[in-house]
């Protein structure tokens, strides 16, 4: 079911994209401080975690409050991720190495949304 009539308004996912965006900039930083008190490797995996389940109750419940709580869930979940994921992967390369490893993380972090956008676009629904 689509935003707009989940919610009874004339929202699209774009405006929730960017929405989800803005939130997590302004979170990044008390955020980042969690991540340094939790640990990398658990932020980072609390992080996935939370956005599977968010995900998971966003498709599968038709509920606007819940959707709306989910989707805040999920950019918690997000900001979480994306600010414990790049000093993840920039900890495990050498020093000479370390602008390679950081355009290696992000042509890794994009290649699933390009697979997808060329999935859609050969469908014919992009």
């Amino acid at each position: 079911m689509a935003f707009d009539s989940l919610l009874g308004t004339d929202i699209d996912g774009d405006l929730v994209t960017t929405v989800i965006l803005a939130f997590s900039a302004i979170l990044a930083i008390p955020l980042g401080r969690l991540a340094e008190n939790l640990g990398l490797h658990k932020s980072v995996r609390l992080g996935v975690i939370a956005m599977f389940i968010c995900a998971l109750a966003i498709l599968w419940f038709e509920n606007s409050a819940l959707l709306l709580i989910m989707l805040v869930v999920f950019a918690l979940a997000y900001t979480l991720t994306s600010v414990s994921s790049l000093p993840l992967a920039i900890k495990g390369i050498n020093l000479k190495n370390k602008v390679l490893g950081v355009g290696f993380f992000y042509a890794g972090f994009e290649l699933p949304n390009g697979i997808l956008e060329a999935t859609l676009v050969y469908l014919g629904k992009f």
